[in-house]
């Protein structure tokens, strides 16, 4: 027999530590595939239209302003945290 609306509702959901923490992985994960893709995408294909010593200054430019961004903020503690999933998952 199925739940009723009115049972499921009162339940209420509490997410736990490692709910919250999947959510937060997924989303940083979700943030860094879009700015792979977008880079894979766009910029590279920019960079190849325009002349090489065009493209290697506008790269170097792309790499100082991408070090001093949210890029590393967000990009770390994603890295750290999938690592630190599979390395759980895999013992």
């Amino acid at each position: 027999m199925l739940p009723r609306d009115e049972d499921i509702r009162s339940r209420g959901t509490k997410w736990n530590g490692s709910q919250c923490s999947a959510v937060v992985r997924s989303h940083l994960v979700g943030i860094m595939s879009g700015v792979y893709f977008t880079f894979s995408v766009f910029v590279m294909r920019s960079l190849d239209v325009i002349e090489r010593p065009i493209g290697m200054v506008a790269m170097q430019s792309i790499n100082r302003v991408i070090v001093q961004s949210l890029f590393l903020p967000i990009f770390s503690p994603a890295r750290w945290s999938v690592s630190g999933w599979l390395w759980w998952a895999s013992s």
